[in-house]
This record gives C-alpha cells, sequence and structure tokens, in this order.
C-alpha cells in the first residue's frame, strides 16, 4: 500500500508539535526521580523557582502544540484544558515523588505547577 504524502505531512507536523511536549514531560519525570540527597542546596526556595520554569515551560508547549492541532479551539479554552493538564501532569509528579527517597509530596509544588501552566499556557499566543 503506498504512503499517501498527505498522511505523512500530518505525521511529521504532529510530531514536530508534540515531541517537545513529551520531552519536557520526561525531563520533569527524570529530575522527580532523583534522590533528594542528589539535589544541590544552591538557594531559598529553589524548588519553587524549579517548578515554575519547568512547568511554564512545559504549559507554553502543550498549549502551542493544542492550538496547532486544534485550530478552531478559543484561547480561553486552550488555557483550561493547559491548566487541567498541568494539574494532571502535576499530581502524577508528586505521586511519583512520595516514593523517591528524600522527597516529598507538596501543596504547593503542585499549586506552583497550575500557576505555572497557566502563565506558559498565556504566553503562546
Amino acid at each position: 500500500m503506498p504512503v499517501n504524502q498527505s498522511d505523512m505531512r500530518s505525521t511529521v507536523r504532529l510530531t514536530r508539535l508534540w515531541a517537545p511536549v513529551l520531552f519536557f514531560m520526561a525531563a520533569i519525570f527524570y529530575a522527580s526521580s532523583l534522590p533528594g540527597s542528589h539535589i544541590p542546596h544552591l538557594f531559598l526556595s529553589q524548588d519553587i523557582y524549579y517548578h515554575t520554569a519547568a512547568y511554564s515551560a512545559l504549559g507554553f508547549l502543550f498549549s502551542r502544540a493544542l492550538k496547532k492541532t486544534c485550530k478552531s479551539l478559543s484561547r480561553k479554552k486552550r488555557v483550561v484544558f493547559t491548566v487541567i493538564f498541568g494539574i494532571i501532569y502535576g499530581i502524577s509528579d508528586e505521586v511519583h515523588q512520595y516514593f523517591v527517597p528524600g522527597r516529598s509530596v507538596s501543596a504547593t509544588d503542585l499549586s506552583v505547577d497550575a500557576i505555572a501552566t497557566f502563565i506558559g499556557g498565556l504566553l503562546y499566543r
């Protein structure tokens, strides 16, 4: 069966849009897998800065991919879906950290994740 060029371009386009989202999710998962003793303490509240940077980038990339694949979605709905995604992934991140030595579950981290994905979602126009 011959490969349809249009289908191939669509697959490449989807990969280019969603691969960065998956990459960032994997990077967050990896960082969450590091035992607490392996994370150097550099400054006060560094965890909040790390979560803000990671989840705002994730929100930006998710919002971008969503906009380009669901063109009829309004900006408001796109941002809402981005925040919902960020909260769900943040919950899974906190549950994952529960099982990592020296790490703990934090409602503050989850709140920062939600706010950061909201900011990242807003930043992509």
